[in-house]
């Protein structure tokens, strides 16, 4: 899914506190769900296979799954949740919050159901930082109660942070070695971020972050898609873009504040990253 086209239409968002006994016999809906676990502790079945959710866990629920959601414990169950299309479709403001199997639907009901874009989204996340998901939730649920001037836009763009913040969830549950080594992969940055007027090498970072170079360089990669080394130059050259810009400095003097070794070595880089040469990039800004 690219983000950049997300338009979320939200649906209901509640923040549900129920008493024991708790149970949503197997059903269907339209949409997706998100269900967050602040209290008690669930069995969800969702498609023949049984989860185990505790405080701090997210249940995503997505169309035409087959799914039912029991309370376990002796206690209450506090499960704000929130019904939603990732695209606002003609037809939105018309779907309703299912609890119908799939074999009660009626012809025209059977019209709303939504494809399925993100099969591969786990249904069950045990979240590694809940607190921000859980803000962003809350967040979401206040918007849509007080209805203020707007809501509606800061809604969407609450629930796109809440979605990113999900996908990043899921991106260190499959790189659990990435999350161990994020503070040094962060200790590279900052360094880098510091060190934009000369060349950098690869073992130099390596000793800043305490690794093999060849370990961090996979690392890095895997985390921010690029290696530290062309990290490290686009941030150059995000500078150079700057002083380009908003300077009236020679190229060849913006070449050397930037350390490269000399105004074709630039001008190289320069073309190889924004597809124009400086000159003609000044030019055009």
């Amino acid at each position: 899914m690219d983000l950049n086209y997300l338009s979320p239409y939200i649906r209901v968002a509640w923040d549900s506190i129920i008493d024991d006994p708790f149970h949503i016999h197997t059903r269907v809906i339209f949409d997706y769900e998100i269900l967050y676990v602040k209290e008690g502790e669930l069995e969800v079945t969702i498609n023949d296979t049984v989860y185990y959710g505790i405080p701090g866990d997210i249940f995503i629920f997505k169309p035409k799954e087959h799914h039912s959601i029991k309370l376990i414990s002796n206690s209450r169950l506090h499960q704000p949740h929130i019904h939603f299309d990732f695209f606002y479709q003609e037809d939105s403001q018309e779907v309703k919050v299912s609890y119908k199997p799939l074999h009660m639907m009626s012809d025209e009901e059977n019209k709303w159901f939504r494809t399925n874009i993100i099969p591969d989204m786990p249904n069950h996340i045990r979240l590694h930082n809940p607190g921000i998901i859980e803000k962003l939730i809350f967040d979401i649920i206040n918007e849509m109660e007080r209805k203020l001037p707007y809501y509606e836009i800061s809604a969407k763009g609450l629930f796109i942070q809440l979605w990113t913040e999900l996908l990043r969830e899921y991106h260190w549950m499959q790189n659990k070695h990435l999350v161990s080594n994020f503070k040094q992969l962060e200790l590279v940055k900052a360094y880098i971020s510091r060190n934009t007027d000369r060349e950098v090498t690869l073992d130099e970072l390596a000793e800043i972050a305490n690794l093999n170079k060849f370990y961090l360089g996979r690392l890095f990669k895997k985390t921010y898609g690029v290696t530290p080394i062309h990290f490290h130059l686009a941030m150059r050259l995000e500078k150079a873009k700057q002083l380009l810009q908003f300077t009236t400095f020679p190229i060849t003097i913006i070449s050397e504040k930037l350390g490269f070794s000399s105004i074709h070595a630039f001008s190289r880089a320069f073309r190889k990253f924004e597809g124009v040469s400086p000159s003609y990039y000044r030019k055009k800004s």
